[in-house]
């Protein structure tokens, strides 16, 4: 579920189970070996992540708890509707893998869920190395 209906500043959030999972419709210009991260916020350590892309999966646990609060809709002159409250996140590397090239679905799910919910999710990146 996203922290808004509007895909601007929102994220990935109410992450509670193993049976979900958030994914990314991408497309791998070039096969290689990629550095896949994530921009999370979490508010206990221990949850871990596996990223999968055309069979080829990463993990990375969380190490860190990280939970600043959402802010924003202080600071309007206008109320907002339907806009997600912005957060700080920070970048948590899940690991390196070779991709192949093409289009696909990167996915990320849960390995095990450290308290309540696994994390907040902003974004992936993918970084050729």
């Amino acid at each position: 579920m996203r922290s808004a209906n509007a895909p601007n500043c929102s994220y990935f959030t109410n992450w509670t189970s193993l049976e979900d999972s958030i994914t990314w419709d991408v497309e791998v210009a070039e096969a290689g070996p990629y550095e896949i991260a994530v921009h999370y916020t979490a508010a206990e350590a221990g949850s871990t992540i596996e990223a999968t892309f055309e069979g080829v999966s990463v993990r990375g646990t969380v190490v860190e708890a990280y939970d600043p609060p959402a802010y924003g809709a202080d600071d309007d002159r206008v109320p907002r509707v339907g806009e997600s409250l912005v957060k700080d996140f920070r970048s948590l590397m899940l690991g390196t893998a070779q991709f192949p090239k093409g289009r696909g679905q990167l996915r990320l799910k849960a390995v095990d869920v450290a308290g309540r919910q696994v994390a907040e999710i902003r974004y992936a990146v993918l970084k050729r190395l």
